[in-house]
């Protein structure tokens, strides 16, 4: 693992436990968080995998 994808995916987790922390009654936004946190942890680990 490289170092940017340490740094990268160390903020991913960052925003999404901030944004966990303040709005955690909203249950569809708290989905979708989830989704493009994960995906975006996906597209940081592995960059060339075509969708």
């Amino acid at each position: 693992m490289n170092g940017i994808q340490i740094l990268l995916i160390s903020g991913v987790v960052i925003i999404f436990t901030y944004y966990v922390s303040r709005f955690r009654n909203a249950l569809i936004d708290l989905a979708a968080l989830v989704i493009f946190a994960g995906l975006g942890i996906f597209f940081i680990l592995f960059p060339d995998t075509p969708m």
